[in-house]
């Protein structure tokens, strides 16, 4: 499934969910609650823009995350929220055959962190049971990995960043998502759009990461 259907899916399921939620005041939610959680992960590299064109040149990886969180519930009603986090993740993905120059095949192994802070509204659907819409920006930080070469002429295998990798370190991505709450269980899709070139080398090159994750918090 390409990024733009799953966008088109995570619109969908916050428009027609969240049209027929009630307006009720939710006493149930907590002026503020921890959470722990986990995520499956959808990587999703964008094309690499270069000066006569673009080219798919990464396949679909995948990753896992695990995290901390705490929502502020705002407001008399307390629907509307603010939930900042710290996640831990791992990711990996590879280059499509043939797409490197000289035959060579690329792979990439990351260990980092990331921080979302999302705003959002909590729709009530019954009792204990609520759909919570957000947006908001991650900020994302490498601290390790592995760049993988394997070639014909040389096998390389080098850090990600600096000097000698070919990806940048830091990563600032856009949040977009929905979680259906029953209880102290929470289940979720959220969709992190890539704002930054993550292109460490030439210029000449771009492209983005974007994630899709399917979500499982428990709340304190």
């Amino acid at each position: 499934m390409t990024m733009k259907k799953l966008t088109t899916f995570v619109l969908m399921v916050v428009m027609g969910v969240g049209a027929y939620a009630q307006e009720e005041e939710d006493t149930e939610v907590k002026r503020g609650q921890w959470s722990v959680g986990f995520s499956l992960d959808l990587c999703s590299p964008s094309e690499v823009s270069m000066d006569d064109g673009s080219e798919t040149v990464f396949k679909e990886g995948w990753g896992l995350s695990v995290g901390g969180f705490y929502n502020v519930s705002l407001g008399k009603t307390r629907k509307w929220f603010i939930e900042p986090g710290v996640k831990l993740y791992y990711t990996t993905y590879s280059s499509r055959d043939g797409a490197v120059s000289g035959g060579d095949k690329l792979k990439l192994d990351k260990f980092g962190v990331r921080v979302p802070i999302h705003a959002g509204y909590r729709f009530r659907l019954g009792e204990q049971l609520n759909l919570a819409v957000f947006t908001g920006p991650v900020f994302d930080l490498g601290i390790a990995g592995r760049e993988k070469i394997e070639g014909s002429r040389y096998n390389a295998s080098v850090l990600p960043f600096g000097d000698k990798g070919d990806f940048k370190r830091f990563n600032f991505l856009w949040s977009l998502g929905a979680a259906i709450e029953y209880g102290c269980h929470s289940f979720g899709m959220e969709l992190n759009m890539g704002c930054v070139n993550m292109y460490g080398g030439s210029q000449d090159y771009s492209f983005t990461d974007n994630v899709m994750s399917w979500t499982y918090a428990y709340k304190f």
